[in-house]
């Protein structure tokens, strides 16, 4: 008999993966007795380190052997199974360059994730072996799936606990102008990658510019009181950081529009009435769920950002535009996108079920190797004491702890505000997901109850 494999996933970003993760969990354990633990790759790096090392390790991204942390895994596991959910696999031009994989060991021995026969083209392109690129389509956004949907909070539970007038239009606003809070820094080391540095910054100042016309078009359409607006900065973008840049353009007082980071931004999408972004690919999910959506464009983007399915959305370029637009935007203004998407995300069927069975027959495969399990130590080692310490620590005070007491420890807090998780909400998620499959009806955002 077999033994069980040990399978560890690992979490970049909380609200783009941990549902998901959750589900798989789930399902892993109800259908085929498979046990699959959750951590932070960068946060929970000391305690997955000072482990036994998993048969079977699923990574959020893998670019290169010698990535910061992603070195650590490698040389503390070398004969543990790689499967890349690639997390970002939707390019626009300036990105296509600097997310290729760019080692050996990416190419060879990572097993990878593809939501699209464009990413398995790309990944071939780039050196990646083909048999080591499976094509699913994109998980996530199987949980638009009708049967699925029941796991987000409903609006009603939203409103009360923001505040949020249920009478009102709800404008959901996912921001998505990453470049405008790069360094010089920042972009010069993007620039090393292939991508034309003076190219970079040009993006940076677009993005700049356009952010701060759609905070002016926001607080406008907050104004006619006629609509709840809901800004939401992207995952790595601090809520402090946002304010900072919110405050050169309306000043000290506090927005009209309500700015808020909680929930994930499908929570957003099924409780909104509209969704308006720039070139997100939150405006795919609004289609995915059949909501009126439009792109704001107060400047013409520069083609190094703008993704082809744009054009399948319809823009706004000015603020009257805007105004009318998010009060007035139908269903059907999404109808080609959803169209696009439908086929280019789901080209095999239902994804999560094309996930489930590709983790557990890949990690059945790892564990018949029989390869050690033993603790190899290298980066961030820690004394058994230290791990029985950290272990018994909530996220916050682990964070401190290590910071304070483990070489190489990285974590960015600014950059991951929303990151840190205790296995009490992994917990919590996935016996969400079992009463959703269970038929009981929503009450909580996932992440509360």
């Amino acid at each position: 008999m077999s033994p069980k494999p040990k399978i560890l996933a690992l979490v970049e970003h909380v609200d783009r993966e941990l549902d998901l993760l959750c589900l798989l969990r789930a399902d892993l354990r109800t259908r085929f007795g498979l046990e699959m633990e959750i951590m932070n790759f960068y946060a929970d790096a000391p305690l997955a380190l000072n482990g036994p090392a998993p048969d079977l390790l699923l990574t959020p991204f893998f670019y290169a052997a010698e990535d910061v942390v992603m070195r650590d895994y490698v040389k503390a596991w070398p004969d543990t199974a790689w499967l890349n959910f690639a997390w970002e696999q939707v390019f626009y031009p300036s990105q296509a360059m600097i997310k290729r994989p760019r080692d050996v060991f990416a190419r060879d021995t990572v097993e990878h994730i593809a939501w699209s026969h464009d990413f398995v083209r790309y990944q071939v392109e780039n050196g990646v072996r083909q048999e080591n690129t499976h094509l699913i389509g994109h998980g996530v956004y199987g949980l638009y799936q009708p049967s699925r949907r029941a796991y987000f909070a409903a609006r009603e539970t939203l409103a009360a606990r923001h505040g949020l007038a249920l009478g009102k239009r709800w404008v959901f606003v996912p921001e998505n102008y990453r470049w405008a809070f790069f360094t010089d820094r920042k972009l010069k080391n993007l620039g090393a990658r292939g991508v034309e540095t003076d190219d970079l910054f040009a993006v940076r100042a677009y993005c700049r510019t356009s952010m701060a016309e759609l905070i002016k078009w926001c607080e406008a359409l907050a104004d006619t009181g006629e609509a709840e607006v809901i800004f939401r900065p992207r995952p790595a973008t601090s809520v402090e950081e946002f304010s900072v840049f919110m405050k050169g353009v309306i000043g000290d007082r506090a927005p009209r529009f309500r700015l808020i980071k909680q929930e994930s931004a499908r929570e957003w999408v099924f409780a909104s009435d509209v969704v308006v972004s720039s070139f997100s690919t939150v405006l795919i999910e609004a289609a995915l769920a059949g909501k009126p959506a439009m792109r704001v464009e107060p400047q013409a983007t520069p083609r190094a950002l703008r993704y082809d399915w744009c054009e399948l959305v319809g823009e706004v370029t000015t603020q009257a535009n805007f105004l009318q637009s998010a009060l007035s935007a139908t269903p059907s203004s999404t109808d080609a996108l959803g169209r696009w998407a439908e086929g280019f995300f789901f080209p095999k069927g239902d994804p999560v079920e094309n996930l489930i069975a590709l983790v557990s027959a890949t990690a059945s495969r790892a564990a018949e190797k029989q390869t050690p399990r033993g603790i190899r130590h290298g980066a961030m080692q820690l004394t058994p004491d230290q791990v029985d310490r950290a272990r018994a620590m909530d996220p916050e005070a682990r964070d401190a702890f290590f910071r304070e007491h483990v070489k190489d420890y990285f974590f960015n807090r600014a950059t991951h505000e929303k990151d840190m998780f205790a296995a009490a909400e992994v917990e919590a998620r996935e016996q969400r997901w079992r009463e959703v499959a269970n038929g009981r009806p929503r009450t909580q955002s996932p992440a509360e109850t």
